[in-house]
């Protein structure tokens, strides 16, 4: 593990892992996505390299700040908006890049009280907690996950497809959302 963390800009590979990821699972890219939560018409996005490579999104005013910082062979101890971070070239979301994300796509499932309490104790979602969806989603798919208030808990993955006829839910899975993070983690573990 790195003892200091050290701040550059994120690599034309990097944004790319990000795009992709988005792109896949909530059919919308990075900028489209944080333009309107930042202020901003453009955003930047830097990297905290370490044992994780965590990766934060500003605007123009604070790109300037911290282009100084970073011309002065200094590194900021924290910036921007939280968008997740890229482990083994793999990305995983932040709890903040999904909360941006929910006016933006579909993908989505929508649970009952008994799921959401499940959900927000770091359990993973049962089928028959299942009472809406955004559009069909497709096994692996990551999507958001939102109490019957449509207010977001977190993000899972859906470990079967999930189709919706009829206003019924169908899946073939008894357990049907992985979670990967919720808004829970913060008593948890977070701090």
């Amino acid at each position: 593990m790195t003892s200091k963390l050290k701040v550059r800009n994120i690599s034309r590979t990097e944004l790319s892992i990000i795009n992709n990821f988005l792109i896949k699972n909530w059919n919308i890219t990075l900028k489209n996505l944080l333009v309107e939560q930042l202020h901003s018409k453009n955003v930047y996005a830097y990297i905290y390299e370490g044992y994780f490579n965590e990766i934060y999104a500003i605007n123009e005013d604070a790109k300037e700040i911290i282009d100084e910082i970073l011309e002065k062979k200094k590194h900021p101890y924290a910036l921007g908006f939280h968008v997740g971070r890229i482990r083994k070239n793999k990305f995983i979301p932040s709890l903040e890049l999904g909360y941006a994300a929910v006016t933006k796509t579909n993908a989505y499932v929508i649970v009952n009280d008994k799921g959401e309490k499940n959900f927000l104790y770091g359990k993973d979602i049962f089928t028959e907690s299942v009472i809406d969806i955004g559009t069909n989603i497709r096994e692996k798919q990551i999507v958001l996950v939102l109490n019957d208030r449509h207010e977001y808990t977190g993000i899972g993955r859906a470990l079967g497809a999930i189709t919706k006829r009829r206003d019924k839910i169908l899946a073939r899975r008894k357990v049907i959302i992985k979670n990967i993070i919720d808004l829970g983690w913060y008593l948890r573990r977070g701090g």
